[in-house]
């Protein structure tokens, strides 16, 4: 058996104290469902910007990582680099963080993250702890410090839907629009659609179910109010 075999199955066997195996349990990812802007609230937006948005997707918990540590451990320098982790496990101390692919070993990378206690309120960890292979079999102490911000990320596992209107500008009494459709499931391509208006006829537009109050537009932004979200 080689050197870095018995390395690797040794990481994956150490038991530290604080981390107990068979309490971890899998974090679900949340339903959430956004409208924007809120309904009734004057904005303002920039040709090119989304007027209005609905979306339908899974997200989790996040950690963006700020600084790469490096740290030895049987005789190998091994690497977590900065970068985004996802929430993955719990238990009723500590989050595990996971990154795939993202512990360096002699130039190969492992699956890997960060095990940070609940009670953490600040943005930096002294000593933070890091597991290797399976966060079950407990974690090391890095003997380094990271800076970290909390973030959320969609889960790519579960489909997501969102609708989109963007402005696109104005000509004459006329007002452009994109209407796109964004979605998760390889099942239904991405649409999209332009859209026109004539404010001489009336300055409320509606399209899909929503209606927007415009208060003044020009060839390079709009305000305007939301009176109805997209259904």
């Amino acid at each position: 058996m080689s050197t870095f075999i018995k390395l690797m199955l040794l990481c994956a066997t150490v038991i530290v104290i604080g981390c107990a195996s068979s309490s971890f349990r899998p974090i679900q990812p949340v339903a959430t469902l956004l409208n924007f802007p809120e309904v009734n609230t004057v904005t303002i937006k920039e040709l090119g910007d989304t007027l209005l948005v609905k979306s339908d997707k899974s997200t989790r918990d996040a950690i963006k990582v700020h600084n790469s540590i490096s740290f030895s451990r049987f005789g190998q320098v091994i690497t977590f680099p900065a970068g985004e982790y996802v929430a993955s496990n719990e238990n009723p101390e500590d989050i595990v963080y996971t990154g795939e692919g993202v512990w360096i070993v002699a130039g190969r990378p492992f699956g890997g993250g960060f095990v940070i206690s609940k009670l953490i309120q600040h943005k930096q960890i002294n000593d933070v702890r890091v597991w290797m292979m399976d966060p079950s079999q407990g974690s090391n102490r890095s003997g380094k410090n990271i800076t970290f911000s909390k973030s959320k990320v969609v889960w790519e596992g579960q489909p997501y839907f969102q609708q989109e209107l963007i402005y696109n500008g104005k000509s004459g009494s006329n007002i452009k629009f994109l209407y796109r459709e964004l979605s998760g499931n390889s099942m239904r391509a991405t649409f999209t659609q332009d859209i026109q208006y004539d404010l001489n006829e009336s300055n409320v537009i509606g399209f899909k179910g929503s209606r927007i109050k415009v208060i003044e537009a020009t060839n390079r932004q709009i305000k305007y109010v939301v009176l109805k979200p997209f259904p």
